[in-house]
C-alpha cells in the first residue's frame, strides 16, 4: 500500500475525528436572523432557571416512563426501557412560559395525563393522550375566559431545553430542527442564533430519539433562546389571541416523541423521516444501513450483519482492490530502476520526474492505481460511523463478547481494555509485512518502520471507536490479509 496514501488515511481520519470531537455538527445554513416579512421580533419572557419546587410524578405506558411535573403543567423526560432504560430530558417539555401559572393534577394514568389551572379571568386545561404505541402524543390545552371581560392569551408553549456540555459525547449530536415547504432546516444550538420563522413541523433530536410537534389549531413561530452559555430553549409562539367571556380557545398539537427510526417517523408524518441525517455521505450511510438491515433479516444478529456487509464491501470492491495488489506488485518490480535513476539525477529533479514517468508509461503502469480502493474506503468508513453512531437498531446490540456494538467493546473494563481494535491492529501490522516491497535499501526501512507505525497508529485512533465499526474494518482487513497470505504462498509454490 502507498505510504503516502496511508499517511493522508490517517491523517484524515486524525483531523476529522477530532473536529467531531471537539467542535459541534456543521450544518450548511446562515448566521442569519430568519423573519417572516414585516413581522416585529418576538418579545419572549425566558425563565432560566425554575425556583419552585417540583412535584414530579411518573407513569409507564407502553415501555416506557413518562415523568411529568405537576406544578409547571410538563413533561420533563421520559425513559425508554425498549431501549436500556434510555433517558430524553426535556426538562420542561411542553410548559406554557408564565411562572404565575401553577399546575394541579387532575388524572393521570397509563393512557392520559389531565392538569389544570385556575384564576379570575381563566382556566387552563393540559391533557396528554400517550395511548398510542407508536410513541405519539396527544396534546390539548384550552384556555376558558371566566370572567365577564375579555381577555388575551399570549403565552408561549416551550417545546423543550436543549443541554450542551462539550465534555459529553452526546450533546454533538443535539439539534433543533423545523420543516419548511421545500426542505427541512437543521439548527445547530451551539450558534449564536435566532431563528423566526413558520414550519410545518418542529422539533429536537438527540443522538438517538426525537420529538417532533405539528400545530393543528394555529401557525406557530419558532425561536431559539440561549438562557446560558450551555442551554439552549426552544420557543412556540402564535399571535395575540382575544377570549370573549365563556370563550374555549383550544390549542391541538400532534406530537411525536420516540426512536428516530424510519418506520415510525413515516407513520407520524410522511416528512418527518427526512429529520434523519448522517451528515456530508448521508445517502450511503442510509445505503449501507439498510444492507445492514437486510443481513440482519438473514442472521438476525447485528454482528454477523456487520461481517456480512463487510465481506459483500469487500467482494465489491475486490476487482479494484486486485488491481491496487497488481499495481503495488510492479512498483516494487520497478523499485531498483527507480532507485538508479535517483542516483543518476539527484541533482536534477526535473529530469527525474521525467524519467520516472517515462518508465511508468514504458512499463504500462498508473502510480495512482492502487489508491481507487482506499479512497472509496473512505466516505465508507465515515458513513458507517455516522450510522452506527446515530442507528437505533445497534444500541445495545450484543455479538459475542461485546455487549453494545454502538460503544466499544470493553473486554474488560476497568481498566478499559477494548480486544478488537488490538485484533485489527494486529492484523494491519501481517498485512503491511506482507505486502512489503522485496527490494532491499533504504525505501525497504520505510516500509518496515511504516509497517510498525501505521498499525499502532491506527489502533489508537479506533481505540474508542464504537466496536461495530471496528469490527467491520477488523474483518476487511482480515480478509485482505488472508487473500495476500494465499497468494504469498502460491508463488512460494511456484518457485519451487
Amino acid at each position: 500500500m502507498n505510504k503516502r496514501l496511508l499517511i493522508a488515511i490517517a491523517l484524515s481520519f486524525l483531523i476529522i475525528l477530532s473536529w467531531s470531537k471537539w467542535m459541534q455538527r456543521f450544518y450548511p445554513i446562515g448566521n442569519k436572523e430568519v423573519t417572516e416579512p414585516n413581522t416585529q421580533p418576538l418579545q419572549i419572557d425566558v425563565m432560566p432557571e425554575v425556583t419552585r419546587e417540583e412535584s414530579l410524578v411518573s407513569t409507564f405506558a407502553h415501555n416506557r416512563e413518562l415523568i411529568f411535573d405537576v406544578s409547571q403543567g410538563c413533561l420533563k423526560r421520559v425513559i425508554f426501557s425498549q431501549f436500556g432504560d434510555y433517558v430524553f430530558d426535556l426538562k420542561q417539555g411542553f410548559y406554557l412560559n408564565n411562572p404565575d401559572l401553577i399546575f394541579t393534577q387532575e388524572k393521570l394514568d397509563e393512557r392520559e395525563a389531565i392538569f389544570s389551572y385556575q384564576d379570575e379571568q381563566k382556566r387552563i386545561t393540559k391533557h396528554f393522550d400517550y395511548s398510542d404505541q407508536n410513541f405519539v402524543i396527544k396534546l390539548g390545552i384550552d384556555i376558558e375566559n371566566v370572567s365577564e371581560q375579555p381577555i388575551s392569551f399570549s403565552d408561549d408553549l416551550i417545546l423543550g431545553i436543549i443541554e450542551l456540555n462539550s465534555r459529553q459525547l452526546d450533546s454533538r449530536f443535539k439539534e433543533a430542527f423545523l420543516q419548511e415547504p421545500d426542505r427541512i432546516l437543521r439548527l445547530n444550538p451551539a450558534r449564536r442564533i435566532k431563528i423566526y420563522d413558520k414550519g410545518k413541523f418542529f422539533g429536537l433530536r438527540d443522538r438517538y430519539f426525537c420529538v417532533i410537534l405539528i400545530p393543528l389549531s394555529y401557525p406557530e413561530r419558532f425561536q431559539l433562546v440561549r438562557l446560558t452559555r450551555t442551554s439552549v430553549q426552544m420557543n412556540l409562539s402564535r399571535e395575540i389571541i382575544k377570549l370573549l367571556p365563556g370563550q374555549i380557545l383550544s390549542l391541538q398539537y400532534k406530537v411525536y416523541l420516540g426512536p428516530q427510526e424510519a418506520n415510525l417517523l413515516r407513520l407520524f408524518d410522511r416528512d418527518a423521516e427526512g429529520i434523519i441525517y448522517y451528515g456530508i455521505f448521508d445517502p450511503i450511510a442510509k445505503l449501507l444501513l439498510n444492507l445492514l438491515r437486510f443481513f440482519f433479516r438473514i442472521i438476525r444478529n447485528w454482528g454477523g450483519a456487520t461481517i456480512l456487509l463487510s465481506v459483500f464491501i469487500f467482494i465489491i470492491l475486490f476487482p479494484l482492490s486486485l488491481k491496487q495488489m497488481r499495481s503495488v506488485k510492479e512498483m516494487q518490480h520497478l523499485q531498483p530502476k527507480i532507485e538508479e535513476l535517483r542516483r543518476l539525477y539527484k541533482d536534477n529533479p526535473q529530469r527525474l520526474n521525467k524519467e520516472t514517468l517515462e518508465l511508468y508509461r514504458k512499463n504500462k503502469i498508473n502510480p495512482l492505481g492502487g489508491c481507487l480502493p482506499m479512497i472509496l474506503q473512505i466516505p465508507i468508513f465515515f458513513s458507517l460511523y455516522q450510522a452506527l453512531m446515530r442507528s437505533i437498531e445497534l444500541k445495545g446490540a450484543n455479538f459475542l463478547w461485546i455487549k453494545d456494538l454502538s460503544q466499544p467493546d470493553r473486554l474488560i473494563i476497568n481498566p478499559e481494555v477494548n480486544i478488537l481494535p488490538i485484533l485489527m491492529a494486529i492484523t494491519m501490522f501481517f498485512q503491511q509485512r506482507f505486502s512489503l516491497a522485496s527490494s532491499p535499501g533504504a525505501s525497504s526501512e520505510q516500509q518496515r518502520l511504516m509497517s510498525l507505525l501505521f498499525p499502532a497508529l491506527f489502533g489508537i485512533i479506533f481505540y474508542r471507536m464504537p466496536s461495530g465499526l471496528v469490527l467491520y474494518w477488523f474483518i476487511n482487513s482480515l480478509l485482505m490479509f488472508i487473500y495476500q497470505t494465499r497468494i504469498k504462498f502460491i508463488h512460494e509454490s511456484e518457485k519451487h
